[in-house]
């Protein structure tokens, strides 16, 4: 590693990185406030460019067979550069603390070798997809988490076909409406929202989601068509506004262990033997406003009930 500290020039281009012997495989540019631009050239042999702590307002890319991963975090990055398809090899980015508002998706449609885009801690407002022709990405795993997006129309993600997690929590959703069609998503994460409500019926089956965390929105009932998850065994919708709630929402998730529902101003709770999840080991209503349930002693041999 090779590591630039306190640079005190403004561009950094292959006067630099050309001349750096193929025995660096990973360049840092640390804690720099003089650096503005960055162009990476074609000659560029190195694997890994780190850039922290700059003024750094405009980067550049030829095409590059070399560098697979890319940091860029704490500068005023406005916006991620249409050049960085010229990055054949790229595997990982990862761009953090900028001031970064629009995502074009379709940007990463091409990157065979892509498998992790990190863009949280942003101030991204709206994810698009322009064009999505042919798209061959590898991509695995899409943080969007703690940036300001409202409003997500899942259609986005679909050309990327391997897409296994997606990281949505921490922003200001209000509107998660369409069509779901990622079938190998595991993980959902869209904690920590304003989602007034979520339909799961226009998505497709999602065999791989075993856990759905949903807490901290603004929920005021159960998720329709949770049966879009047959394989789910935990669901956390603690800290919303559910005041009604039956077991039959959940009755078709054969293998659900774990429901959460704490933290809601729950005062009905439908709760029937023929309505109860076939493997369901645990309900937590804790600091809801239930206080008394008329369970049978066959449902309090099967299930823990924590209120």
């Amino acid at each position: 590693m090779l590591v630039f500290s306190r640079l005190r020039v403004t561009t950094i281009d292959h006067k630099l990185l050309s001349a750096l012997p193929t025995t660096v495989t990973h360049v840092l540019v640390n804690d720099s406030t003089y650096v503005i631009n960055v162009k990476v050239p074609a000659s560029a042999s190195f694997l890994s460019l780190v850039i922290l702590q700059t003024k750094l307002g405009a980067i550049s890319f030829e095409i590059n067979f070399n560098l697979s991963q890319l940091t860029i975090e704490q500068a005023p990055l406005h916006h991620i550069p249409s050049s960085l398809l010229n990055l054949r090899s790229l595997a990982y980015v990862k761009i953090n603390f900028t001031p970064v508002q629009n995502i074009d998706v379709s940007l990463f449609c091409n990157h065979t070798q892509l498998q992790t885009i990190d863009l949280k801690y942003n101030k991204i407002y709206s994810v698009t997809a322009s064009q999505f022709s042919g798209c061959t990405s590898s991509l695995l795993e899409l943080l969007l988490a703690n940036n300001r997006l409202k409003r997500i129309v899942p259609s986005v993600f679909a050309p990327f076909r391997r897409l296994e997690v997606i990281d949505l929590s921490h922003n200001m959703l209000e509107s998660f409406v369409g069509r779901f069609q990622n079938t190998e998503i595991s993980q959902l994460l869209i904690s920590n929202n304003l989602l007034p409500k979520i339909d799961l019926c226009e998505w497709v089956l999602m065999p791989n989601m075993t856990s759905f965390f949903i807490e901290k929105n603004k929920l005021i009932g159960v998720p329709d068509c949770l049966d879009k998850f047959p394989n789910l065994y935990s669901i956390n919708l603690e800290n919303n506004l559910l005041s009604s709630v039956s077991l039959a929402a959940f009755a078709q998730l054969k293998v659900l262990q774990y429901l959460r529902l704490a933290w809601n101003p729950i005062v009905s709770f439908i709760l029937r033997e023929d309505s109860v999840p076939p493997k369901l080991l645990q309900i937590d209503m804790r600091h809801s406003r239930v206080n008394y349930l008329n369970v049978s002693k066959k449902i309090l041999q099967q299930i823990q009930i924590h209120i």
